[in-house]
């Protein structure tokens, strides 16, 4: 029941498809997209997932450690296993 998965929301190079954080749940076998427009004011920041609850957060530096953010899904809260992610940016 780690965390799992991470990526950090920062541009990176063009992407091949829409601008959005896509994250892989193995046990639904399901691609959960966030799009990109959601996301502008965690740019920077790095995304968390736990993965088997489908629990959701943003960790941000303050200055003198991180602040974590939890992020309102619209994941039920059955079983998951979010394992892959990926974020895409223009």
């Amino acid at each position: 029941m780690g965390l799992n998965p991470v990526v950090s929301l920062v541009p990176t190079a063009p992407p091949a498809g829409t601008v959005g954080l896509y994250i892989a749940d193995w046990l639904s076998r399901s691609l959960l997209v966030a799009p990109g427009d959601q996301l502008h004011a965690y740019r920077g920041d790095v995304f968390v997932g736990a993965e088997r609850r489908g629990d959701m957060y943003v960790v941000r530096p303050n200055g003198t450690g991180y602040t974590v953010l939890s992020i309102r899904t619209n994941l039920h809260a059955h079983d998951h296993n979010v394992e892959g992610v990926a974020f895409l940016t223009s």
